[in-house]
């Protein structure tokens, strides 16, 4: 699954630690991931969104079932700590240690649907093998990583929002705040190449899908993903609506692959809701949520509600007309 955030003030050197709340307590979280270092070119403006430094990690959720677990960031600021940040230094602890300063958020409580329960799950208590354990300190000195909750001034090289010093799965865009990734077709024939990503702002009161085995879902929120009317492509060629998808299905994820779905984040065929319907050139169209992000001809997920007329999606096809469908 992936993670995304934002940093509006920087702290040079300051890592991110993500775990996995107990099942409806804060306490005694399970880590997921320790030591992700920081952008050594992060340079935000205070107050000024469009300067905020953008991030983003693909982590592994464990294989737990919850009602209301949550995963939680912690920031522990080391610029503040003096020479015991420095990459010989003694550094400071957390949770409930030494770091004097640590910034602390969470997600909406998530529900999971995995085979162990949360409680009885025993927390491996350790970073992923191939997970680095030294990082860039002050004047690019090596810094040790290897002690779990020590933190001194940690920082990596990041393009974008990706980390590039880690293993291509760290930086691949994978799970979503709604169901696996998706291309979706509105007409009768499977060929329509027109990519949608269903991953809106991680402030969305969604709950998160993870990829590949543990399975999220949850209370529908208030950005809707795509309109059940839409159908999408199966392993076997064959189409379905997505009122009529099932956990199991294998849809097409992309011109050449092919995914499980593992979810629904957001089922309620009860519910109306507005969407905004997309039309190409080759006079397809598809329904999502303002917030929905659809991807556009440099690569990049833009959320459907700034399209116009006129604009290229990833297959190339050109958006003609942008219309909202009542609720």
């Amino acid at each position: 699954m992936t993670v995304s955030w934002e940093e509006s003030i920087t702290h040079t050197g300051a890592p991110w630690r993500i775990s996995l709340s107990q099942d409806g307590s804060d306490d005694n979280p399970c880590l997921i991931l320790d030591h992700i270092p920081h952008n050594e070119l992060s340079n935000p403006s205070r107050r000024i969104e469009s300067t905020y430094t953008n991030y983003s990690i693909t982590i592994d959720i464990p294989d737990v079932s919850c009602e209301l677990c949550s995963l939680h960031f912690a920031n522990p600021m080391t610029d503040k700590i003096g020479n015991a940040g420095s990459p010989n230094g003694a550094g400071c602890t957390d949770p409930d240690g030494s770091c004097f300063s640590v910034y602390h958020s969470c997600t909406v409580p998530l529900r999971i649907l995995g085979s162990t329960p949360r409680d009885d799950y025993i927390c491996p208590n350790e970073n992923p093998e191939d997970w680095p354990t030294v990082w860039r300190g002050d004047g690019n000195i090596d810094v040790d990583t290897s002690e779990l909750n020590v933190y001194r001034r940690e920082s990596g090289l990041w393009d974008g929002d990706w980390l590039m010093d880690v293993p291509e799965r760290y930086r691949q865009l994978s799970g979503s705040m709604c169901t696996s990734h998706y291309i979706i077709d509105p007409s009768p024939s499977p060929t329509s190449n027109d990519i949608i990503d269903p991953s809106p702002s991680p402030t969305s009161n969604d709950i998160i899908d993870p990829s590949p085995s543990p399975v999220i879902s949850g209370a529908v929120g208030p950005d809707l993903c795509i309109s059940g009317a839409m159908t999408v492509q199966l392993d076997d060629e064959t189409v379905k609506e997505v009122y009529d998808l099932r956990v199991g299905d294998v849809v097409r994820v992309s011109p050449e692959n092919f995914e499980r779905v593992y979810a629904f984040g957001h089922h309620d065929p009860k519910r109306k809701a507005k969407f905004i319907e997309i039309q190409t050139q080759e006079e397809k169209s598809v329904e999502l949520s303002e917030h929905h992000m659809i991807f556009v001809a440099s690569g990049n997920a833009v959320p459907a509600s700034s399209l116009h007329v006129g604009d290229l999606l990833l297959n190339g096809n050109a958006v003609t007309k942008i219309q909202n469908e009542p609720a």
